[in-house]
Parts: C-alpha cells; sequence; structure tokens
C-alpha cells in the first residue's frame, strides 16, 4: 500500500544505516554518493519533525496507509492508558539521532565525515488550541508550544534480507547495510541467546572462568580471596531458594534479574519465610510474572540458579 500525502513528505531515508560498500570507500578516502548516514556538520536541521495531523486523520487513514497504521497500533499497545483525548492533538513524527559509530580507521574520514548517524522516529504529540492550525504536509512550524505525550525510538527498524537467525540470503554482497538489525518476532526463539551465550563462554576468556562445585564446598569466610558469608540463589529447576555460606560468587554460573518493582512484590524474603522458601516448589504461584517468567527462561538457557534482590536479599 502506498503512503499517504503526509507520511510520504517524511524523509525516512534518513533512517537507512550504512552499507559495507560504503564503508569500505570512506576508508579509502573516498566519497559516497548519498548523504545519509554520513551525514555531519552539512545536516543543519536538528530532530526534523514532519506533521501527520490530527488524531481523526491518522485514523482515517490507517486503513490505506501503512504507516499511519503503525501509528495507530503503537498507540493502542500502551498499557498505561496515560495517553487519553488525542482529538485535540498533532501526531508529529521526529527523526533521531540516536546513535553515532566511529568506524575503526577513523584517521581516514575527515571532518565532514566523522560518524556513521544512526536514526530513529519518535513519536511526538502536541495540543492544538481552539482555531488552531495544523500543518501541512511535510516539515512541522516550530512553535512555543509543549509536547504533551512522545514515544521515544517508536518503530522497530530492519533489513528484510536478514532472517530470525541472523543470516543474510545476500551473504558477500557489498550493498548490504551494517548494523541494520533483524525483525525481532514478539517472544524469542531461545535458541539464539543460547547461541550467544555459548559464543561469549567459548571465545571470551574473561567470561569463561571455572565454576565452582556446590557439593561438598565448606570453606571459611575470608574476606582477602573474596568470600561471603552468605549468599542467596533461586533454584529455577527446583522452584525454591538456595543458600550458601562462606562462598566466593565469582565461581558461581547464574542469571541475575534486573527489573523495576513497579510494586508490592507477591513474595519478598523475609526471616518469617526464610525456611519455607527453601522447600521444592515453594515459589510455584507465588512470585510476580516477571520473576516467573526470568525463572523460566533461564531454566531454558540450561541456567539452574537465578539471582532476584526480593527473593535472595533478607
Amino acid at each position: 500500500m502506498p503512503l499517504c500525502e503526509y507520511c510520504s513528505a517524511i524523509e525516512f531515508e534518513m533512517l537507512r544505516c550504512p552499507t559495507i560498500e560504503e564503508s569500505i570507500s570512506l576508508n579509502a578516502k573516498s566519497g559516497v554518493p548519498d548523504c545519509y548516514p554520513f551525514k555531519s556538520s552539512s545536516h543543519k536541521r536538528d530532530r526534523p519533525k514532519f506533521s501527520l495531523g490530527l488524531h481523526d486523520r491518522v485514523r482515517q487513514s490507517s486503513s490505506e496507509c501503512p504507516f499511519c497504521s503503525a501509528i495507530c497500533d503503537i498507540v493502542s499497545d500502551q498499557k498505561d492508558n496515560r495517553m487519553r483525548d488525542l482529538d485535540s492533538f498533532e501526531y508529529v513524527a521526529s527523526i533521531v539521532a540516536c546513535a553515532r559509530v566511529v568506524p575503526v580507521k577513523t584517521m581516514a574520514w575527515g571532518p565532514e565525515c566523522e560518524f556513521m548517524h544512526l536514526y530513529r522516529i519518535d513519536l511526538i504529540w502536541y495540543p492544538i488550541g481552539e482555531g488552531e492550525k495544523t500543518d501541512q504536509p511535510g516539515i512541522r512550524t516550530d512553535t512555543e508550544t509543549f509536547p504533551r505525550y512522545f514515544i521515544n525510538d517508536a518503530f522497530q527498524t530492519y533489513d528484510a534480507e536478514v532472517s530470525d537467525d541472523g543470516t543474510n540470503s545476500r551473504k558477500g554482497n557489498q550493498k548490504v547495510a551494517v548494523f541494520s538489525g533483524r525483525l525481532r518476532p514478539k517472544i524469542t526463539d531461545i535458541k539464539r541467546p543460547a547461541q550467544w551465550l555459548k559464543e561469549c563462554q567459548d571465545n571470551h576468556a574473561e567470561c569463561s572462568n571455572s565454576k565452582l562445585s556446590f557439593a561438598g564446598h565448606s570453606h571459611c569466610a575470608n574476606p582477602l580471596n573474596g568470600e561471603i558469608p552468605m549468599f542467596r540463589l533461586i533454584d529455577v529447576r527446583e522452584s525454591k531458594i538456595m543458600e550458601f555460606r562462606d562462598v566466593n560468587i565469582a565461581h558461581f554460573e547464574y542469571a541475575a534479574l534486573s527489573y523495576i518493582w513497579g510494586g508490592p512484590q507477591n513474595t519478598v524474603l523475609s526471616t518469617r519465610n526464610r525456611k519455607a522458601l527453601q522447600e521444592s516448589g515453594s515459589l510455584d504461584g507465588c512470585v510476580s510474572k516477571t520473576v516467573q517468567d526470568a525463572m523460566g527462561f533461564s531454566q531454558q538457557l540450561g541456567i539452574q540458579y537465578l539471582w532476584v534482590d526480593a527473593l535472595c536479599i533478607i
């Protein structure tokens, strides 16, 4: 389906990533035929903003314009329901530089092409007052109005030639873009992170330290060799909390969950439930969905132990 008049005015070419051929050309001190993504000091516009019109226009256009349809999908996916009464807001797509990639041979590039610029699209909503007009398709007129809502990095960008397993159907072709990514599925195929983990353990010396055998380990605490008196982990296979005394945690193979509580946890370790949570199956059905998913994910990766602050610290 073709883009609507508003979305056609967006400079989507800014989103493209450099090709292998362009990188080689710049390293050889040759020019590149296109300005993106190497446009640096000559790129005078900071975060160009493109008007998409009012909410009603975007909604009506969504049946025919794929980009308007994608915007409507993103709005409906906002779980916190913070975006209300959008009828009186102007939709704006802003193209923002999300990263600057410095090539290995930086000295060969020169001041006009110091970086490869990687761009993404932010969505912004500006309130429209009574009688106030919205912009025509194209660059939005700058005003003193502050945006009410925004979604950073709203869209996933990827190379359609790269499959989910990371292989490229155009392997060896110098026209292939680098840093372009792949289409990510809603549910991760466990084979991919398992492959990343194996790559790390097999080829990164700092990640392949020998692991401690838990059986019969009863050394005394010694601050000089990094031992601590108590260390707790969740055994994801047995769904219980394990306690290890006088151990050096650098020798443990475990995953750690990084998350935001967001509210009271279903179960938190305390002196009262400490013994009960060491029983097999004691965590079944009583932990938050986030912790439950982390336990399942760790088990799928073959990692027996998981550290979660709410369940491993009293």
